[in-house]
């Protein structure tokens, strides 16, 4: 409930035990989960923790790709992506709350899904993780294959 109040600049911080109290229970829902098929239940969590996972694994590609070290910081993660792009620091943390819940309804879903709902689900979870990654330019700014896809086919469309 605290989380509504506390927007740039943060006064209270998750921390230690914080962290670690919601990682057992996203561990124990996706053991909820193992009574399901099992490749969903494994993929429950990590669809919950879409935004740290794309943001690190993003981040280790763009160093990789500009042959620097994985481990060295930059100034490239999807905050500060998104401040590049003129957001607010709090309509930021909006936008990364909005991915972060849209992604943890998606698990849901999944949970709840057929098996031939769940590759649907999968599809459209690639596709709006590139998205986000051509939109922010999380691995570099001129990034943008489906971007320029489809700018392509509204050049079609409107010479027609």
């Amino acid at each position: 409930g605290f989380l509504a109040f506390n927007f740039h600049p943060a006064k209270i911080f998750l921390g230690d035990s914080g962290a670690l109290c919601i990682g057992f229970i996203i561990g124990f829902v996706s053991l909820l989960g193992f009574k399901n098929i099992t490749f969903i239940s494994l993929f429950f969590p990590i669809v919950i923790l879409a935004v740290p996972f794309i943001d690190t694994l993003f981040a280790m590609i763009r160093r990789v790709k500009k042959g620097q070290h994985i481990m060295q910081a930059d100034k490239s993660h999807l905050h500060h992506k998104l401040l590049e792009l003129g957001y607010t620091h709090r309509q930021t943390v909006i936008l990364i709350y909005s991915i972060a819940f849209m992604f943890s309804v998606v698990s849901i879903i999944l949970y709840l899904s057929q098996p031939w709902g769940v590759f649907l689900m999968i599809i459209l979870i690639v596709i709006t993780i590139e998205l986000i990654v051509e939109f922010t330019g999380l691995i570099d700014d001129d990034y943008r294959p489906l971007l320029d896809l489809i700018a392509r086919q509204k050049r079609l469309r409107s010479k027609k």
